[in-house]
């Protein structure tokens, strides 16, 4: 295999006897040049002057005094021109994706040499065309016609209406933008080239020869410059390309070669190639996921991997892989180089500048002059804040547990760092330099790290502060320039979208070592073995929309760039990369539920028709599937064992906790579960919330419910009469002051001062309020009764024999929410804001394992034998108040059932009770009895384990 570039190298330095300091070399892209100037320093055996290279824009420049401009530039600049015509009110960071799409579409415009005049034609100009000094052909007068068929005034929608309106004035706002531009020495791409061809007759270019190498698809004003060097005699054109595409008619990838090799005559020698008569080994792999495809990567490169690295390229169809495919690479591999850019979204910088943003736009509250707990909290968590200030972490963790939801600044000026973050910046230029200031200081701080590892990512992380700085430093001056004014949250948005599109270049030797690039990247360039991932329809070619202003009927009248033209683009690259490979290895994704929809690319339906190839089909498996609880569970050890028994058993351990009703009811639930939380003590990690989770609301409701009784009783046991909460529900605003006080211990995490409520807060305080005044009712109806306590304790011992015949005592008990007495009866209440009543239909249902797992009722039932055993009553009667169900619910109804009875005595149940318990507890401390995961798959679904277990 001789390479394209290594042929043209040879070709010229023949030709020009090795005097090339007159000649420009031309390429598509500047990666062509650095591999093209290697093949010629190869040729001679002493030193030459090396010709000029140049891609064909920066020839393009050099033929007009103005620059290309900054794309945000250009965009605020169009914006601006775009209200002035338009009258819209639409935000700048709204119309950054559509001033883009402007540009995008004037670009093609002048690129193509079309009369803007003509292509942006109203309504009111239709009875003009035909007219005489027309000089529309028939074929754009047709389409100009057919599009405005479709807005006739009688068939209005305000779609229609909406893109007239624009259709009006695009073509007052292509002109204007292109002669702003032009005052500033400023243009986009397109108008660089228009305006350089303009003045044609007076160009001059300096070098003797023009060498364009690896063209395809020419627009019109390319064209133009050829020609243009071609009547001089200044220009040979060397193209790339297989007889097996351009003498087929009817293959697209041949579409535009077929018309440049008539206009512009190949000049390379033995150009005529045949490439694809030679037969090449053709591997296709699908597989069931994205993993499993990156996963072959480093089996495929020991496989094809030679001397030479440089002959072997990985090539991503889909870029976002990049990150996985580099975590892949072999330690075989000597060198390797990077051709795509490291996305700044995937950098720790990022992710900071993206919560500043934040703070400053929807983390601050105006009313309150202070910023918000969420935003401060992740600030507080970033590693490179907690790097860069001492009193983060510290701080992170006080305002947290205090649930101080607007912190105030004397609290968050910890140190001069995080002074300079929460400080409320609301001027766009001080905001971005005071963003700027903390990445320059990071970087510092990072630069001077002992300890810091020098590999890849940190090269990269530490470009990226570089990068991102820079960027700050660019809306700054353009705030300067453009005198752009916007609201703070709008400025925000517009940076953080601007950021988004930006990479880092990896750095490293382009022409050594293993390749690994975008298919646009190979452009003329040749491997010996290349593998295309992600090459799905979809990926390969490249889904992509024909977003435009212009209609596709006027962008064909026109000769504008259609879909079709990149779809032929795309495959003029993707056989032109084949031509000269020996091994090609086409990798994609065959699940239906891929982004490609698990169809393989057209191309390789295309190449399996063909008889050029010798064709392996691999699919690939998961070595390794997800690991998956087994029904069998974990075999308890002896470790394990000694772990419970010194938690739990007070024979071993005088400090040992009480099991609680919670702890019994996660082993009843799933054993699995049970062993997590008390085994392995893996617990779900806190997070910030401001706004009333269930169980706060539960702990509110409980905690105003105490607070009430106990400042009715003053702390002690009182006989209630209905005269005494007859005032509380008649003038039940006073039963506020017992929730707010609720609200503001248990959520505000403050003892005094009013709870600072939002929307949300104060809707729940209202159903507070609500549940509390239908407790009082409730226990109105029940009156008299006699008030024994809130969240009393009560526990009673249980001693028992393990399998391995070892006594262990253990401690079953907990907190009630209320006791009460009535008729001699311990009333056993546990208060439910949520949920709604059941009735077992046995008491072994209690202890099931299939089914919903009744926990409230064993609760109440082991914490009514726990009264009964500690003495404390001879007759208790276990209730589950639940007060979202009923208005006027009597007291007797929320009694426990089993089977439909009411539980009024726990004795007339105990000793079954005790049996069951008995058992459940014998299986927790057997040795021999796996924990197993429940069979009831439904109950994963809320689990905090079951990503662990990976139960689905």
């Amino acid at each position: 295999m001789t390479p394209f570039l290594k042929s043209v190298a040879e070709e010229i330095y023949k030709r020009f006897n090795g005097d090339l300091a007159d000649v420009a070399v031309v390429f598509p892209n500047k990666r062509a040049g650095l591999f093209f100037n290697e093949y010629l320093v190869r040729l001679s055996d002493r030193p030459v002057w090396c010709p000029k290279y140049k891609t064909i824009s920066e020839l393009f420049e050099e033929c007009t005094d103005s620059i290309i401009g900054d794309t945000i530039l250009l965009v605020s600049k169009l914006y601006k021109i775009y209200c002035k015509h338009t009258h819209s009110d639409e935000s700048i960071d709204r119309f950054y994706y559509w001033g883009e799409l402007l540009i995008k579409d004037f670009d093609d415009i002048d690129k193509n040499l079309v009369d803007a005049d003509k292509i942006f034609a109203n309504l009111r100009d239709l009875r003009e065309i035909g007219s005489t000094g027309d000089t529309l052909d028939e074929e754009q007068k047709a389409a100009i016609q057919q599009f405005f068929r479709n807005f006739k005034p009688e068939e209005k929608s305000e779609l229609k209406e909406r893109f007239l309106k624009i259709w009006e004035v695009i073509g007052d706002i292509y002109k204007e933008f292109r002669t702003t531009l032009r005052e500033e020495k400023t243009a986009y791409e397109g108008l660089l080239y228009r305006d350089a061809l303009e003045k044609s007759d007076n160009l001059v270019f300096p070098e003797k020869k023009y060498l364009f190498v690896g063209f395809n698809a020419l627009n019109r004003v390319e064209k133009k410059l050829f020609d243009i060097l071609q009547e001089r005699g200044q220009a040979l054109f060397y193209w790339d390309y297989d007889i097996s595409y351009t003498d087929a008619v009817w293959h697209e990838a041949g579409r535009f070669m077929r018309q440049n090799l008539k206009r512009y005559p190949n000049a390379l020698t033995n150009g005529c190639t045949d490439n694809f008569g030679i037969k090449k080994n053709l591997r296709i792999v699908s597989g069931a996921t994205d993993s499993i495809q990156i996963r072959y990567i480093p089996d495929w490169i020991r496989e094809h991997l030679g001397k030479k690295e440089i002959e072997t390229a990985v090539i991503l169809c889909d870029e976002t892989k990049l990150e996985s495919v580099l975590h892949t690479i072999p330690p075989e591999v000597q060198n390797i180089n990077v051709t795509m850019g490291f996305p700044i979204a995937h950098t720790p910088v990022f992710t900071l500048v993206k919560q500043l943003v934040e703070l400053q736009t929807h983390g601050y509250d105006e009313q309150r002059g202070a910023f918000m707990l969420e935003a401060v909290h992740k600030i507080l968590c970033h590693p490179y804040v907690q790097q860069c200030s001492p009193h983060a972490q510290k701080l992170d963790r006080h305002i947290c547990n205090k649930r101080i939801f607007f912190p105030d600044t004397a609290t968050l000026h910890a140190d001069d760092f995080l002074a300079r973050i929460f400080t409320r910046r609301t001027d766009n230029a001080m905001w971005m330099a005071s963003i700027g200031d903390l990445i320059f200081q990071i970087a510092n701080n990072t630069g001077n790290s002992q300890n810091r590892e020098n590999n890849l990512y940190e090269e990269l992380f530490r470009e990226a502060l570089l990068k991102t700085f820079t960027q700050t430093q660019r809306f700054i001056s353009i705030i300067e320039e453009s005198s752009m004014q916007m609201q703070q949250a709008t400025f925000g948005n517009l940076f953080m979208r601007v950021l988004s599109m930006q990479s880092m270049p990896f750095h490293g030797e382009p022409v050594v070592g293993l390749q690994v690039m975008g298919l646009l990247e190979t452009r003329n360039l040749d491997f010996k073995n290349i593998i295309l991932l992600s090459a799905g329809e979809g990926n390969l070619p490249k889904a992509t929309s024909e977003n435009s202003f212009i209609p596709y009927n006027l962008r064909r009248a026109f000769g504008l760039t259609l879909s079709e033209h990149r779809d032929s683009i795309y495959a003029y690259n993707f056989y032109r990369l084949l031509q000269r490979a020996d091994n090609i290895t086409l990798v994609y994704n065959s699940s239906v539920e891929s982004s490609t929809r698990g169809e393989c690319s057209r191309y390789i339906l295309q190449l399996q028709a063909s008889n050029n190839y010798n064709i392996e089909k691999i699919y690939l498996e998961a070595e390794q599937q997800n690991r998956k609880t087994t029904t069998e569970g974990i075999q308890k050890t002896a470790a394990m064992m000694e772990k419970l028994l010194q938690r739990f058993d007070f024979r071993r351990n005088t400090d040992a906790q009480e099991m609680s009703p919670t702890g019994i009811n996660r082993y009843l639930a799933c054993p699995m579960r049970f062993f997590y939380y008390y085994v392995m003590g893996l617990r779900k990690p806190d997070e910030i919330v401001t706004q009333l989770q269930a169980n706060d609301f539960g702990t509110i409701f409980h905690a105003a419910a105490e607070e009430f009784y106990c400042q009715l009783t003053n702390g002690n046991t009182q006989i209630i009469e209905k005269s005494d909460l007859t005032p509380y529900i008649e003038k039940n605003a006073l039963l506020y002051k017992f929730v707010d006080e609720a609200f503001n211990k248990h959520f505000f995490k403050q003892e005094d001062g009013h709870p600072g409520y939002d929307g949300e807060q104060f809707i729940n305080r209202e159903v507070l309020h609500r549940f509390l005044l239908r407790l009082l009712r409730c226990d109105a109806q029940h009156t008299p009764f006699k008030y024994v306590g809130s969240e009393q304790a009560v526990s009673f011992p249980i001693t028992m024999q393990t399998a391995d015949e070892k006594e262990i005592e253990l401690h079953l008990g907990g907190r009630v929410d209320r006791m009460d007495e009535k008729d001699g009866t311990l009333e056993i209440i546990d208060y439910k804001t949520s949920g709604k009543e059941e009735s077992p239909k046995s008491l072994e249902q209690v202890f099931a394992y299939e089914g919903k797992h009744p926990g409230y009722i064993f609760q109440s039932m082991l914490y009514s034998i726990a009264a009964v055993e500690s003495k404390m009553a001879v007759k208790a009667s276990p209730a589950l108040m639940y007060i979202n169900s009923k208005e006027s619910a009597r007291r007797e109804e929320y009694v426990v059932k089993i089977a439909g009875r009411p539980i009024s005595d726990i004795n007339t149940h105990k000793e079954e009770f005790m049996q069951h318990l008995q058992k459940t507890l014998h299986e927790i401390f057997d040795v021999s009895t796996p924990f197993t995961p429940t069979d009831d798959i439904t109950r994963c679904e809320w689990c905090d384990y079951r990503d662990i277990c990976e139960r689905k």
